[in-house]
């Protein structure tokens, strides 16, 4: 194994961050006042919340604020609100932690592709096998250091985060193929919304995604049967973006990847001896650069590890940690 640096991390961090993308964090005071119109107002901005029998809309330039598990059921006006749908305007910038959590009545959700999501939270416990559709409305962009992390990058995040059956429905079909490659296995329930299999209401007869693509594998030269090789494109949580960000120098980022190796069925965290491994650099990152090197996260440290082998679609390392969340970079 190559190491070029090693840093101290805080093993929670890492461990809670950047194996589940989910981010909580408490509202900053944030205050909403309801004249009793149905209406809830948050005061400092133009964002406004209304209730429409059993659609809630949300208008305005802003955010909705972060939640907890704690102040999800008192700070927000509309909790327990029997709502069926959630139509949330272009402009809201992000939709934050427990923001519509608990709403377990919501079937529907329409929103934009420059809105982020915070985390799987912001919709936990709505119906089961909900439709978001998702409209074009252009794409917002955050850095991490010289990392781009956009609002449909979220979106993603969130699909892959999500087990509860969710469906994504597009403006046309290129967007919706797009998005539903954006990660390693692909998204699942992702339609264009002139397609006729588009599961406004019956996902069940019409699943799609879910679609596997060899990642990661043990080198020819050392392949052991009894390990099981498994990976990921996967969107990390915050930290390991600046994680990343702090330590790739000259690089480029191209996407974070998450190895698991197994034996036995339990999760292999050392092995005796150092392995290789063989990385298939996804389609859309390949011929970037002409250097590739894997930023590694795992046992709360950062390693480094460079491309050992010729071959400009794959990456091969060397290590005796093989489970890891890895940043893939270029030059």
């Amino acid at each position: 194994m190559k190491i070029h640096k090693v840093l101290a991390l805080t093993l929670a961090m890492v461990l809670t961050v950047c194996t589940a993308p989910v981010t909580v964090a408490k509202a900053a005071g944030e205050t909403w006042r309801a004249p009793g119109d149905s209406c809830y107002y948050l005061e400092g901005t133009d964002v406004v919340v209304k209730l429409d029998g059993k659609v809630l809309r949300v208008s305005g330039t802003g955010a909705i604020p972060d939640y907890d598990a704690w102040t999800k059921s008192t700070d927000r006006p509309w909790k327990g609100a029997t709502v069926e749908a959630i139509i949330i305007d272009n402009r809201i910038t992000s939709i934050g932690s427990y923001a519509f959590a608990d709403l377990e009545n919501v079937k529907y959700i329409t929103m934009g592709t420059a809105t982020f999501i915070k985390d799987v939270t912001s919709f936990a416990g709505i119906s089961y096998k909900p439709i978001f559709r998702i409209s074009e409305a252009g794409v917002t962009t955050k850095y991490y250091g010289t990392i781009p992390y956009t609002s449909l990058d979220s979106i993603a995040a969130f699909a892959q985060s999500n087990n509860n059956g969710a469906c994504y429905i597009f403006d046309n079909n290129s967007a919706a193929v797009s998005f539903q490659n954006r990660t390693n296995p692909t998204i699942q329930y992702v339609y264009a919304a002139s397609d006729e299999k588009a599961p406004w209401n019956n996902i069940d007869d019409n699943g799609n995604g879910n679609v596997i693509t060899r990642l990661v594998y043990m080198s020819p030269d050392n392949v052991d049967p009894s390990y099981i090789v498994s990976g990921q494109v996967r969107y990390p949580g915050e930290a390991c973006y600046q994680v990343y960000a702090a330590f790739i120098a000259d690089y480029k980022y191209a996407c974070s990847l998450r190895v698991n190796v197994a034996k036995n069925n339990e999760e292999v965290k050392t092995t005796d001896r150092t392995y290789k491994f063989v990385i298939d650099i996804p389609q859309n990152y390949r011929n970037l650069g002409t250097s590739y090197r894997l930023i590694g996260i795992g046992s709360g440290q950062v390693y480094f590890f460079d491309d050992l082998d010729t071959n400009p679609a794959t990456l091969t390392y060397e290590t005796n940690m093989p489970t890891m969340t890895f940043g893939l970079v270029y030059k």
